[in-house]
């Protein structure tokens, strides 16, 4: 498989500006309507995967003397 460079424009007037943010508006509501659930539910298994992979756990042999 090879790599596709997309060239985007890098100024737009603001009409044009407007247009995109729609559009990404758009997209966004969309594609939260049809994969938030599992969405969330990923984020919510790589936050507990995550969570559990930063535990330390002290196991401690001797008695420490204050």
């Amino acid at each position: 498989m090879s790599m596709k460079i997309t060239r985007l424009p890098t100024y737009w007037n603001a009409g044009e500006a407007y247009q995109i943010i729609t559009f990404l508006n758009e997209l966004s509501e969309n594609l939260w309507a049809v994969y938030g659930e599992d969405i969330i539910k990923q984020q919510q298994e790589l936050s507990s995967a995550n969570e559990q992979e930063n535990q330390l756990v002290l196991f401690v042999e001797d008695e420490i003397d204050f």
